[in-house]
């Protein structure tokens, strides 16, 4: 995984590029799926937080990939906003289940 961090000189805007590189066999059918989990810097040395302890655990982003029905040159992408909870269980903010 590659991250890269780029700013806009003129507005302060900041944008985190994330690139997942992939070597694998993938037939035809198969779905591929990428996901970056994070915290913030304030919460990873903090675990004892109350806030922590009872809500947010990690953030993340969710990717699946699958070959496109109609045209098999392109990639269909769904992209789901995933959260977990504290006690490891998966919760979607999106409403889909993440661990379909």
């Amino acid at each position: 995984m590659i991250t890269q961090c780029n700013v806009n000189e003129d507005t302060g805007e900041q944008r985190l590029r994330v690139t997942h590189e992939l070597e694998a066999d993938i037939a035809a059918t198969d779905t591929v799926r990428l996901e970056v989990s994070f915290v913030p810097l304030y919460k990873w040395d903090n675990v004892d937080d109350s806030d922590f302890a009872a809500g947010l655990g990690e953030d993340a982003g969710r990717c699946d990939l699958s070959i496109n029905s109609t045209d098999n040159q392109f990639w269909d992408v769904t992209l789901t906003d995933v959260y977990y909870k504290c006690n490891g269980a998966a919760a979607a903010a999106s409403g889909n289940d993440p661990l379909a």
